[in-house]
């Protein structure tokens, strides 16, 4: 009995074509994930000489997010008829939170004020950012 050889456009050929696709994928990642490496490191060597430490997927989180949202700035509350405006000043990290390695983690949008919070999920690997905004009639 002779051997059968596989049919172009066969059951064959297209488990074939698969695995060089999800091989391909792989490659891909693989690439993505060693780039990502690279950028963390110079980040961090980047943040460490101009004396910020901290996280830097956090920090990165951070702005990714900051960066998504432009400068969308609402316009202010118009203080005809109100007696009492309420208004918040975001201060700058001073230079104790600097040595603690603290790095901003507020984002003002006038007139919101966004607190971001840097959590991990439960596999201890995967990072993420939970903001809570916060309303008022002027922040700065």
């Amino acid at each position: 009995m002779a051997a059968r050889s596989p049919r172009k456009g066969g059951f064959r050929d297209k488990t074939a074509a698969k695995i060089d696709e999800i091989a391909e994928r792989r490659e891909q990642r693989r690439l993505a994930h060693e780039q990502q490496k690279v950028y963390r490191e110079k980040q961090a060597a980047r943040n460490q000489a101009e004396g910020r430490g901290g996280d830097v997927d956090f920090q990165r989180l951070i702005e990714d997010w900051r960066y998504s949202r432009g400068t969308e700035q609402l316009p202010h509350t118009a203080s005809t008829n109100v007696k009492i405006n309420i208004v918040a000043r975001k201060r700058p990290i001073g230079s104790k939170e600097v040595e603690r390695c603290d790095y901003d983690s507020v984002t003002v949008l006038n007139p919101q004020v966004v607190v971001h919070y840097p959590k991990m999920k439960v596999d201890g690997i995967t990072k993420y950012l939970e903001n809570q905004t916060f309303q008022f009639d002027h922040v700065s």
